[in-house]
C-alpha cells in the first residue's frame, strides 16, 4: 500500500522496520505487515486458535483464571491480520461470541473494509460450521443458537482447539494450498499434533524463560536489564548463560516432583539468594518470580502481598517456612517449577495519571527482523498482575513522546537480532514488558511471547484512536438460570455499547460460564475511549481513576437490569 507518497511494498525489510518504529499503528503499515506475514509463511490463509487454556496452570484456574474456556480474544486480531491473506482468516472457537460483540465487531469490520476498499474474508467456525452468515442473515436465529449452546457445548479440554481443527480439517482449511495456523502461544504440542498435515505451517516456538533471555542478552553486552540470579530446582544458583544451558541439560525429573523434600530445598535456596542479592549485591529491594517461565499468578511473589518474605529483619528460617507454606498453598501441580529467578526490584517512574511506567511492547518477527505494532501502558494490582492497559495510535495520546516509543522499539529490535539464531526464533509474534525507571532508564523485565491481552486493543488503534481496556467481575447473589444469566449478560453488553459509554465488549463467550464460580458471576472485558471516562462535572478522569469508573458503570447497569427483571 501507499501512504503519503511512500510505496510500503517497495521498502526493504530494514526500511519497513524503521517505518514501523514511527508508524506502528498506521493502517497502511499494518496492511503491508500482514501481507509480509503471509508472504514469509507462503500462506494463502490464516487460522486463529485462541487456545489460552494450554498456557494456564491448574493453580491459576483455582485462584484467578476460572472459566478459561470462555476466554477468546481472537476476533479483532484476526481482522487486521486477515488483510494480508488472499483467502482471509478462519477463527476456531469453543463457544459463540455474544450477539452484541458480533454486532459491534461487524461494524468495525465494515470500517476496516472502507479503509481497505475491499472486503475481508472472515469465518468463525463453531462445531464445524461458519456461524457468521447466520448472524448476518438472522440475528434472532443466531441468539437462539447461543442459548441452545448452553446445553450442547461439547466437553472442554485444554487442547480443544487443536482437536477441533483436526475434527473439521477440511471445513477449516477450505482447500487452501497453505494455511498459517496461529495459536495463542505456539508450543511443542502444536508441532506434534499438526506434524502430519502438509498444507499447514506454524510460527516458531518461543521461549518465555526469563533467565534464558536475560543471560543470553547479557552475554552479548545488552544492558537494559535488571540484575538477576537464577535458583535451580536442585538448589544451585546460576548467573550466566553457559551455566544455565549446562544445568537445564542435567535436569533430573525427580528434583521437580512436588514433594516436601524438594519444596524445602528449593525454598531455602531461594531465600538465601534473595539475601545474597540484598546484602552482597547491595540492592535495597528484590523481587521473586517463583517460576521463571510463568506469566503471572502465583509465580509473581509480590512484596506487597508477602512482606514477611522480604523482611531482612526476620529470622531466615521463618522466611523459609513462609515460602514453603506459600508453595504448598499455591502450586497445585504434580511438578515444581524447574527454576525461579530473584532480581533487583525495579522502581518504575510515575507516569501522568499516577500510573507506573510499566509498558508492554509488541510486534512481529519475520526472517529475524522485528516489526513494531504497539506500545501499551499497563496497570497492575497489589500482586503485580495486569488488570488494565492503555493503547494508542500516537505517543502523545498516552502522554509519552515519539522518542520514548522509538527507543523502546529499538530495544526490542536489538533483542530479536541477538536471540533469533540461538533461540531458533525467526518468525512469530514478539512481546514483553519493559519498565521506565525513576532514573529514566529502560529495564526489560519480562517476556510474554504470545498473542495476549494487548492483541485486541492494538488491533483497534489502526483506526487512529486510543483505548482503555479492563475486565470487570461482578458476583450475582440472586439465583438465576443459565438462560437468564445469558440474557442479563447480553442486556448489559448492549447498554455498554450505547451512548454515553460507547464501550466495545469482547471475549464475551464468558456469558456461557457465569456458573463457573460461586456465587454466579459476570466477567466482562471492555474497550473504551479514555476521553469518555469523565467525572460528574464532565472533567476527564486521570488514568488511576479509569478502572473504578468502568467498574461503577458496569455495576450500575447490572443493578438496573436485575431490578427491572426482579
Amino acid at each position: 500500500m501507499e501512504k503519503d507518497g511512500v510505496d510500503l511494498s517497495k521498502l526493504s525489510p530494514l526500511e519497513l522496520q524503521a517505518y514501523g518504529m514511527k508508524h506502528g499503528s498506521q493502517f497502511e503499515y499494518r496492511v503491508e505487515l500482514a501481507y509480509r506475514i503471509a508472504s514469509t509463511f507462503k500462506a494463502q490463509h490464516l487460522i486463529i486458535l485462541d487456545d489460552v487454556a494450554l498456557t494456564v496452570s491448574k493453580s491459576e484456574r483455582v485462584t484467578s483464571f476460572f472459566a478459561v474456556q470462555g476466554c477468546d480474544r481472537s476476533l479483532l486480531p484476526a481482522l487486521w491480520l486477515a488483510m494480508g491473506f488472499e483467502r482471509g482468516v478462519t477463527i476456531v472457537i469453543y463457544a459463540p461470541p455474544n450477539p452484541i460483540e458480533l454486532r459491534e465487531y461487524l461494524d468495525i469490520k465494515q470500517r476496516f473494509e472502507q479503509r481497505l476498499n475491499r472486503s475481508i474474508q472472515v469465518r468463525i467456525i463453531y462445531q464445524g460450521r461458519d456461524i457468521l452468515p447466520l448472524y448476518q442473515q438472522d440475528p434472532k436465529e443466531y441468539t437462539s443458537l447461543c442459548k441452545q449452546c448452553l446445553s450442547f457445548l461439547i466437553p472442554f479440554t485444554d487442547d480443544f482447539h487443536i482437536q477441533e481443527f483436526k475434527r473439521h480439517f477440511d471445513v477449516i482449511t477450505d482447500d487452501a494450498t497453505c494455511s498459517l495456523v496461529f495459536p495463542f502461544e505456539t508450543m511443542e504440542i502444536h508441532r506434534q499434533e499438526l506434524a502430519n498435515y502438509t498444507n499447514v505451517v506454524l510460527p516458531d516456538i518461543p521461549t518465555i524463560d526469563k533467565a534464558k533471555h536475560n543471560f543470553l542478552l547479557r552475554k552479548h553486552g545488552f544492558k537494559d536489564l535488571p540484575q538477576l540470579l537464577m535458583v535451580f530446582i536442585d538448589g544451585s544458583v546460576i548467573d550466566e548463560y553457559d551455566k544455565y544451558i549446562t544445568a537445564m541439560a542435567c535436569l533430573s525429573p525427580s528434583d521437580t516432583l512436588n514433594i516436601p523434600e524438594n519444596v524445602a530445598r528449593f525454598s531455602r535456596s531461594i531465600v538465601l539468594t534473595m539475601d545474597r542479592l540484598h546484602f552482597e549485591y547491595k540492592y535495597e529491594k528484590v523481587f521473586l518470580k517463583l517460576d521463571a517461565k510463568g506469566a503471572g499468578g502465583w509465580s509473581c511473589v509480590s512484596p506487597n502481598e508477602n512482606p514477611l518474605l522480604y523482611d531482612w529483619t526476620q529470622n531466615v528460617d521463618v522466611r523459609i517456612a513462609y515460602l514453603i507454606d506459600y508453595i504448598e498453598k499455591n502450586v497445585l501441580e504434580d511438578d515444581l517449577p524447574t527454576h525461579a529467578v530473584v532480581e533487583e526490584f525495579i522502581e518504575a517512574q510515575t507516569r501522568p495519571g499516577d500510573i507506573d511506567g510499566d509498558y508492554t511492547v509488541c510486534g512481529f518477527v519475520l526472517d529475524s527482523i522485528f516489526y513494531p505494532t504497539s506500545i501499551n501502558l499497563c496497570g497492575t494490582d497489589t500482586r503485580g498482575q495486569y488488570i488494565e492497559q492503555w493503547t494508542a495510535a500516537e505517543a502523545s495520546q498516552m502522554d509519552d513522546t515519539p522518542t520514548d516509543w522509538q527507543h523502546m522499539f529499538k530495544i526490542y529490535a536489538r533483542m530479536v537480532a541477538i536471540e533469533a539464531e540461538p533461540f531458533s526464533y525467526r518468525n512469530g509474534i514478539y512481546a514483553g514488558d519493559i519498565f521506565v525507571t525513576v532514573k529514566n532508564e529502560y529495564k526489560q523485565r519480562d517476556w510474554n511471547i504470545r498473542r495476549g491481552g494487548r492483541s485486541t486493543p492494538e488491533s483497534l488503534i489502526i483506526l487512529d484512536g486510543s483505548n482503555y481496556e479492563t475486565k470487570v467481575n461482578i458476583s450475582i447473589q440472586q439465583e438465576l438460570t443459565c438462560e437468564k444469566l445469558f440474557d442479563l449478560y447480553t442486556n448489559v453488553c448492549d447498554r455498554l455499547t450505547d451512548a454515553p459509554n460507547h464501550m466495545y465488549p469482547f471475549s464475551t463467550a464468558y456469558c456461557y460460564f457465569c456458573k463457573s464460580a460461586v456465587p454466579n458471576f459476570l466477567r466482562i472485558n471492555v474497550l473504551v475511549d479514555p476521553q469518555r471516562l469523565i467525572d460528574e462535572n464532565g472533567t476527564k478522569l486521570p488514568k488511576n481513576k479509569h478502572r473504578q469508573k468502568v467498574d461503577n458503570i458496569v455495576k450500575q447497569i447490572v443493578d438496573d437490569e436485575l431490578s427491572i427483571n426482579a
